[in-house]
């Protein structure tokens, strides 16, 4: 996947605030007092008169290549690239707060467009109707003919509809799909109540008949799936480690395998899955050692980023209780990421917020791309957490 780069004039005032906000979010950004944007430059330009001809419909930017064209509005600067983003500053001052998620908006279209999964004709959405029609058409003719059309493959299409952790696990799990097929990884948590002090006796059979689903439309070449059995508590123990099990449950093996049974039951349907405890996370007591000296570095940061949406497990602990479980959290990770970084990390968890802020899919000169199921796959899968939203979503896309 081509590396995305933003160009905007230097004496256009506007689009230099949005290249700054760009630059701070990790893209390479230029910006150009001659000459022209680069074939493959996505370049960013504000709208000084002629208002009333261009339609904003996320108030600050569009993207619509044809219609800008259309319009008159693209700088001569900016005639060499198909790829246009044109801003605006809202004159509604709560509105121009949402900058930030206009530039996030329009960076999420181009990394799908140049990552080969927008699904579509155009970085901005589908082919037009009406009477756009004709200058779409001029647009793709003249930046395109036909290459660069390459039908997206199954995998990306699949990946389309997951959600990366960030732009970097985005490129390298397209890479991956492109190269291999998709064999991925995944995790369970414990299948917990609503309290969290027991494992609950059934999985919805709503959710369960959408998960599977899920899988068999899926184009997974194979997936590993890690979750809790009884066995794990005393490899977990042995490893002062025992703070990432529910601590209703640390000493109930027959709920750990109350566990394991719930989760084997939803996947054995598939023969793409395979079921893995997490002792075999931690056959090497000198890479457990390791990975636990890295944990202890990286989750004093965690804890500052995560006591701000604190999941419902950590009301249950004191904060010593709940660094220790974060230590421990960031120690299995690590490990996932040491031992299968040759894979696709599909996540089902609650949240991706322990991935996220210690960065666990980066250990070493190992990387693990994550990306996350659709949120109403993911769990938990218990009949307390479906409400009517859920349901209505699930219904509409699985039957």
């Amino acid at each position: 996947m081509e590396k995305l780069v933003f160009v905007a004039h230097e004496r256009d005032v506007f689009a230099i605030q949005v290249l700054d906000i760009l630059r701070k979010q990790g893209y390479e950004t230029k910006a150009i007092d001659a000459g022209f944007a680069g074939e493959k430059d996505i370049a960013i330009f504000s709208l000084n008169g002629n208002r009333d001809k261009v339609h904003f419909p996320n108030r600050h930017a569009r993207l619509a290549a044809h219609r800008l064209i259309e319009a008159g509005v693209v700088p001569d600067w900016a005639t060499a690239t198909p790829y246009l983003a044109c801003v605006k500053e809202h004159p509604n001052e709560k509105l121009k707060k949402n900058l930030k998620n206009s530039v996030e908006q329009i960076t999420f279209l181009y990394e799908e467009w140049f990552a080969g999964i927008r699904g579509c004709a155009c970085p901005w959405g589908c082919e037009p109707k009406g009477s756009s029609v004709e200058a779409f058409n001029n647009w793709e003719k003249k930046f395109f003919s036909d290459k660069g059309k390459a039908a997206s493959s199954e995998a990306k299409k699949f990946l389309r509809n997951l959600d990366p952790l960030n732009h970097d696990c985005l490129i390298e799990a397209v890479k991956r799909a492109g190269s291999s097929g998709l064999n991925m990884i995944s995790a369970f948590c414990i299948h917990a109540n609503s309290d969290r002090s027991r494992v609950v006796n059934n999985l919805d059979s709503q959710i369960k008949k959408a998960f599977r689903k899920f899988l068999e439309e899926s184009p997974i070449d194979s997936l590993k799936i890690m979750t809790f059995g009884p066995e794990d508590l005393e490899v977990l123990e042995n490893y002062d480690m025992l703070d990432i099990v529910l601590p209703a449950l640390r000493e109930k093996p027959d709920e750990l395998k109350k566990n394991w049974d719930l989760s084997l039951d939803l996947v054995s349907s598939s023969k793409k899955v395979e079921l893995i405890p997490v002792r075999k996370l931690f056959v090497s007591a000198q890479k457990v050692m390791r990975a636990k000296k890295e944990a202890a570095e990286r989750a004093g940061e965690m804890y500052v980023k995560i006591q701000k949406n604190e999941p419902p497990i950590f009301k249950m602990l004191s904060d010593q209780e709940k660094k220790s479980r974060l230590r421990s959290e960031a120690t299995t990770y690590l490990l996932l990421t040491d031992y299968f970084s040759d894979l696709t990390y599909l996540g089902f968890e609650v949240h991706a917020d322990y991935w996220r802020s210690g960065q666990l899919y980066k250990y070493g000169d190992k990387f693990l791309p994550v990306l996350m199921a659709p949120s109403i796959l993911r769990q938990h899968f218990g009949s307390w957490y479906m409400d009517k939203d859920r349901r209505s979503k699930i219904k509409k896309l699985f039957g």
